[in-house]
């Protein structure tokens, strides 16, 4: 570790005796967070489990080269990510030892700007299209082309997810050509004072799996708009396709996916009142030949949708235990309070409720009831740069949770404190 940091600043350093001399700029953006968080067990069975608390951090790098006005240079790394407190990589004995590496190099992407467009490539962003519903916002590797005409912007892109032509892969498949997966995107995004409509095209194709070929069609319509003092907004994200085995007496699979999300709120001076509710299709059975879990891609309801602490957050056991790729889907509503109640401080309160789409897959007597949460939060602008955030929630379990194994079914709550400093 020592080694990396101290080559790391002999570079960085040689770099700023450079920049001088060229026309190339540094533009340095990121932030540190430490957080703690506090889990009562978080597999609602406290005989077997009763959770426990712990303190981890993340310091996020995001720079940029800005050569010129025509050509930049994205950067993005992550030191420390979710390491906890406490624990040290190849740690062999009693001393701690940091013998293992810490930074973690996510994205890396080129922009070049035209007078018609922009043309950018690399490992960016993607997983994310208008609200946060449904997002999970990770790596992927593209080519893309935005542009604008007036109020339209529209683009495409060419998204590689798994290369297995090249042996510089390691995991080629000997004799076998275009075992990638690929998939090919289209917008148009329409924006006014009154807010935005968009819709999003998708077409995946499917080849790097040896024993079957996967062809899927996707359609994401949004909208979020704002009168005056009331906002709506929406989002639907709708599949179909097929996955096709290679063996001749196999039999195909059908895919059909459908969630959606509805939001509306209105503003009362310091104070916002909002109310919405999702829908994320669910499977009846796994033996027949459809499959109907919806945003299998993105994990259900998104990891980026983090409305409820213990429901929604990624941390917590539901959604990495339930949503992602889910079969009994989900029927999910809530209502929140905000009151902003000075320059620097925000608190807002949060009541949400789940059930299961689909519990065909639990037995005939399985239930549908999830839970019902509450939450109470604030957020506090310490300074410009500085934020500390405390987050509370208490899920009242429902029986549903019975038919996944859970013999003695507790209640249970999350809650964690974050102090987030950006530069």
């Amino acid at each position: 570790m020592k080694k990396l940091m101290v080559i790391g600043i002999a570079l960085f350093a040689a770099f700023m005796f450079v920049v001088p001399a060229s026309a190339t700029t540094l533009e340095l953006g990121g932030y540190y967070r430490i957080e703690g968080r506090w889990q009562d067990s978080p597999n609602l069975d406290k005989d077997n489990d009763d959770g426990g608390a712990r303190w981890r951090m993340r310091f996020r790098f995001t720079p940029a080269l800005i050569v010129s006005d025509a050509l930049r240079f994205d950067f993005k790394a992550d030191i420390f990510d979710g390491t906890t407190f406490g624990t040290f990589k190849n740690k062999t004995s009693t001393a701690k030892e940091n013998t293992g590496t810490y930074i973690d190099v996510d994205r890396a992407w080129m922009t070049v700007t035209t007078s018609f467009g922009k043309f950018a490539g690399g490992r960016m962003a993607g997983g994310s299209w208008g609200l946060t519903f449904g997002d999970d916002n990770e790596d992927y590797d593209r080519i893309r082309f935005d542009t604008k005409f007036g109020n339209v912007s529209t683009g495409v892109i060419v998204q590689k997810n798994v290369e297995r032509d090249s042996n510089e892969s390691g995991d080629s498949i000997p004799g076998q050509v275009d075992a990638d997966t690929d998939v090919y995107y289209a917008y148009g995004l329409y924006g006014a004072d009154f807010g935005k409509i968009g819709l999003l095209g998708a077409f995946q194709n499917g080849k790097s799996t040896t024993t079957a070929d996967t062809t899927k069609y996707a359609l994401l319509p949004y909208f979020d708009t704002k009168f005056g003092n009331f906002g709506v907004r929406g989002e639907l994200a709708w599949a179909t396709g097929d996955t096709d085995p290679d063996a001749a007496a196999a039999a195909t699979t059908d895919i059909e996916e459908l969630m959606w999300n509805l939001e509306a709120d209105v503003t009362f001076g310091a104070f916002k009142f909002t109310a919405g509710y999702a829908w994320v299709q669910g499977d009846a059975s796994a033996a027949d030949t459809k499959s109907q879990e919806a945003n299998q891609v993105y994990g259900g309801i998104g990891d980026d949708w983090d409305l409820l602490v213990v429901l929604m957050d990624v941390d917590t056991f539901i959604n990495g235990h339930a949503y992602g790729s889910f079969p009994a889907g989900v029927k999910l509503w809530y209502a929140q309070l905000d009151w902003k109640a000075n320059k620097t401080w925000n608190f807002w309160t949060t009541i949400g409720g789940a059930t299961a789409q689909n519990t065909g897959q639990y037995g005939v007597n399985a239930s549908d009831k999830m839970g019902t949460e509450i939450d109470v939060n604030a957020q506090w602008a310490v300074m410009k740069n500085l934020k500390f955030l405390v987050r509370f929630g208490y899920l009242d379990a429902g029986d549903f949770w019975k038919s996944t194994g859970i013999t003695n079914l507790d209640n249970t709550y999350s809650a964690y404190q974050q102090w987030t400093l950006s530069f």
